[in-house]
């Protein structure tokens, strides 16, 4: 008989995952009849036995695999309503008990061992941990996918408010992912073991050993003085008889205990703590030597008895910034105030939550070239796999985790809240482990719904953000920075932080408590308060000025738009560079526009509305003067969707490199912004930084200007003058030149001034480049006095050896020209000393928005770059195909024809 054992004392054996190799194939099944619908059915192939899973993974990433893209949602809907889903395979073990483990099986699942049913789940995160007996020899499983109808919610107490993105009312119940379930381009529900499946042989009561031979968990603490500690818990058993020895060494440290029954009164666990003096600490990789050093992490030796296991950790720290000076968030690693700047994530393959490790790896390299330090993992989405924590740990990126909640009001229900606050203290309790996690958040818009909706303010924050989230956090023993939810005012962050303290110093049992009741001094949702999700430049459409004059604190989500991807990509996925000039294509174009459900817009409006700011309305004229009124621009150039698709392009390279620069200064009240999004999830203009394929977009090569460890950017400050903004986060000071050219309406470029400077260690340098030589000249058209005389400037960070670390060029008075002469474009394919491939530009006149048109499989790393008459620019490119290519690729440029590289 196979059944799920009775709660009592189980002791992993040193032995392997029964799992581990199996062969899993999915299979629907008709839940009127038990019987098996032939996949064909749901999709054209001659499979009717099923198709190949993959576990861990989800039901739509095997149908997307075996079926192809197209067929995903034929046969989602035709296996709609009285449908299950089983992964199935076919076991060898030898018998008895087993510890069965998931991360999570969304949703409503069973799992059936050689015809019985062993376990039941509800939740997509309550991970599984329980000890089932397996029959010796060959056995069947089935792991049963239901429809989340076949399991009731109550109806009542009724929600307090609704969410436009959500139209199901039952979600707020279910602990499903909500991604799927919100009309978004390219989503699509979350179905299956996303979490793995394992089991492996335990021992029971008196002959288990005193004590697992694998630690329950390894994680570790800096104290203020930069003392590093080890703990690692491990699972004790009250019926052992046999006392066991446990070392636990590392970075050449080491402890060794005796354990025994003596230890195992309490809480079941008994943790062994290693000081360490002084480790290595890790940093977020810009903060590392030249941006690009491997952040230091170390191995921890376990040895339990003659069994050893190895694990990879990290010392920091990490606290809020004390708001004495200024409200909102701000972070400190490792006691160094911090600049997070990076994007929310979409997960880096949007059919499956458990894509290829090395495609996880190409998305996040991809976000940490353009300088990101943080990625957010929202609470629409699943939880990540330790392989994704594990990479950010050793890429250097800060993680910022959402609590699986969205726009929904949560139950005040006692059971409700004790599940959630179990699944919050396991997630904590393995996010623990990794240092790159420093900040847990109680969920996505979660307090922003009822301030929208217009509720009343003793109804905005649920008393499970500030105090059952919080409460397991702290328990799950996790040394991050709890936030309420994203976004959330002050009062919220000092709510979630007490409620935090107090779990990590007790595990006593959380009492429900009220919503916060303070009162009401700022709106959870306002810019300059807590944290804030920022769309006014973006969504709302507001000038760039506005994210300065908002005075943006921290921006969990910004700068939302739809980001086309390059032509080559357009090419690749529509067959054209222009699809809405296409009817049969037109369609396609469309259902991948970045959208929120139910809007009469798309954020393709959005980058237009920049379009006509920047280049087209009359306040974008860079020749009006006192004398000479504005006037708005020819819209011929936009005839085309191609042309319209090129102003795009130029647009977001330009709002989001000022925008990012604009936050990232020294005296901004700003300490962070992440993007939305890290890349698009479907074919077309999605909200990505990287479109869906995981390469760069225009937007993707202006964050990198302004967010790069060491740049350099112009911010123009009108009667101010015009800044130069030198940026470093190394831990040395950086000495190195300050090369500044300035090009007049003439067509010339003046005589380079060059300045020795010193940009501090972890710090910014202003240089006024309007003073540069000694003299004041209104070099941005700021007075409009006369005819604008300056056409652009361009500024170099010049290291000793003469590399050029960073460069900008700003035009005088914005971006937009009329009647530009040709610039004289030529290109060609250099090979450096160390076999890097670039292609170097030159010209004779003024060049905007320089780019690469490359073949599939070659990126440029830099593009959208401005050049002054005479300029000669290398853009470097990396990829898979062949350098140079056989057809050489184009260079292009803002308003005139591309041109061959050569």
């Amino acid at each position: 008989m196979t059944y799920l054992c009775e709660p009592q004392q189980w002791f992993q054996d040193d032995c392997g995952d029964v799992f581990s190799g199996a062969a899993w194939t999915l299979v629907p099944v008709d839940l009127r009849t038990g019987r098996p619908v032939p996949v064909e059915r749901a999709a054209t192939t001659d499979r009717a036995t099923g198709i190949p899973a993959r576990v861990p993974g989800t039901l739509t990433g095997a149908l997307r695999d075996t079926l192809g893209e197209g067929a995903v949602e034929q046969a989602l809907a035709v296996t709609a309503g009285e449908t299950a889903w089983e992964y199935r395979t076919r076991i060898t073990t030898s018998g008895g008990p087993h510890r069965l483990r998931s991360r999570g099986v969304a949703t409503v699942s069973e799992l059936w061992v050689a015809g019985h049913r062993v376990k039941t789940s509800t939740s997509a995160f309550a991970p599984w941990d329980d000890v089932v007996r397996l029959p010796p020899g060959e056995c069947d499983v089935a792991l049963r996918i239901l429809p989340l109808s076949t399991v009731s919610v109550p109806r009542k107490p009724r929600a307090k408010w609704l969410s436009p993105l959500v139209s199901d009312r039952s979600l707020r119940w279910r602990r499903t992912p909500l991604i799927g379930h919100i009309d978004w381009p390219g989503a699509r529900p979350v179905l299956g073991p996303w979490g793995g499946l394992s089991a492996e042989p335990v021992s029971e009561g008196h002959r288990a050993p005193v004590i697992e031979a694998r630690p329950h968990a390894v994680r570790t603490r800096v104290d203020e003085s930069g003392a590093g500690t080890v703990l690692v818990d491990l699972r004790v058993n009250p019926a052992g008889r046999t006392a066991k020895a446990v070392r636990v060494s590392c970075a050449g440290a080491g402890v060794e205990i005796v354990v025994t029954a003596a230890h195992t009164r309490g809480r079941g666990v008994v943790t062994v703590e290693l000081p360490v003096p002084n480790p290595r600490l890790w940093w977020p990789h810009a903060m590392t030597a030249g941006g690009a050093a491997a952040p230091a992490l170390h191995e921890v030796c376990v040895a339990v008895g003659n069994t050893t296991s190895s694990h990879r950790v990290g010392f920091r720290s990490v606290t809020a910034q004390p708001r004495a000076d200024r409200a909102g968030l701000g972070l400190r690693v490792n006691g160094v105030p911090v600049f997070a700047r990076g994007a929310v994530w979409a997960g880096a393959d949007p059919s499956d939550t458990a894509p290829d490790p090395a495609t996880v790896r190409a998305v996040l390299m991809r976000l940490r070239a353009a300088g990101a330090t943080m990625i957010r993992l929202p609470g629409t989405g699943c939880y990540e796999s330790d392989t994704f924590h594990d990479l950010c740990d050793e890429l250097g990126l800060m993680v910022w985790q959402d609590v699986a909640l969205g726009p929904l009001d949560p139950p005040d229900d006692p059971d409700w809240r004790a599940e959630l606050r179990e699944e919050v203290r396991s997630l904590a309790a393995r996010l623990a482990a990794h240092p790159s996690t420093v900040v847990i958040s109680g969920g996505t818009e979660v307090i922003q719904a009822p301030v929208l909706a217009g509720r009343p303010a003793a109804e905005w924050t649920p008393g499970v953000l500030v105090e059952d989230i919080p409460r397991a956090v702290g328990a799950g023993g996790a040394d991050v920075v709890v936030v309420a939810s994203s976004p959330c005012s002050d009062a919220d962050l000092d709510a979630a932080a007490r409620a935090y303290e107090a779990g990590a110093a007790s595990a006593r049992p959380v009492t429900i408590a009220e919503p916060v009741t303070t009162a009401v001094v700022h709106s959870p949702v306002d810019a300059t308060d807590g944290v804030c999700h920022y769309f006014g430049v973006g969504a709302y459409g507001r000038p760039l000025e506005d994210a300065r004059s908002s005075g943006v604190r921290f921006a969990a989500e910004c700068l939302a738009f739809a980001v086309p991807p390059e032509p080559a990509a357009v090419r690749e996925q529509f067959g054209t560079d222009g699809p809405l000039d296409h009817p049969d294509r037109a369609a396609a174009w469309q259902g991948g526009l970045a959208r929120d459900p139910g809007a009469a817009w798309s954020f393709e409006d959005t980058t237009m509305r920049y379009v006509q700011r920047l280049f087209l309305d009359r306040d974008s004229d860079p020749n009006a003067t006192l004398t000479i009124p504005p006037r708005p621009a020819e819209e011929t150039a936009l005839a085309t969707h191609a042309g319209r698709l090129d102003y795009q392009r130029a647009a977001l390279a330009h709002v989001f490199q000022r925008t990012l620069a604009q936050w990232r200064r020294g005296d901004s009240p700003c300490r962070g912004a992440l993007v939305l999004a890290s890349h698009s999830t479907a074919p077309g203009a999605g909200w990505g930084v990287l479109d869906a394929a995981g390469r760069p977009t225009a937007a993707w090569y202006g964050m990198r200007r302004a967010c790069a460890p060491t740049t350099v950017c112009f911010l123009p400050e009108g009667g101010n003058g015009l800044s130069i903004h030198l940026w470093h986060d190394g831990p040395e000071n950086l000495a190195a030149t300050l090369r500044w050219t300035v090009a007049t309406v003439q067509g010339g470029c003046q005589q380079p001034v060059e300045v020795a400077i010193t940009v501090p260690a972890r710090g910014e340098l202003v240089f006024r480049g309007d003073l540069a030589d000694g003299t004041f000249r209104d070099l941005d058209n700021a007075y409009g006095f006369g005819a604008r005389e300056y056409e652009g400037m361009r500024a170099e960070l010049v290291a000793s050896d003469g590399t050029v670390l960073a460069r900008d060029v700003h035009l005088s008075g914005g971006p937009r020209r009329d009647d530009l002469a040709d610039p004289e474009l030529t290109a060609k394919w250099v090979r450096d000393r160390t076999g890097t491939w670039s292609v170097e530009v030159t010209c004779r006149g003024l060049a905007r928005f320089v780019a690469l048109d490359l073949p599939t499989g070659l990126v440029a790393e830099d593009g959208y770059v401005h050049l002054l008459p005479g300029d000669t620019v290398r853009l470097p490119v990396s990829g898979t195909g062949p350098v140079p290519p056989r057809d050489g690729g184009l260079v292009r440029a803002l308003g005139v024809e591309p041109v061959p590289i050569r």
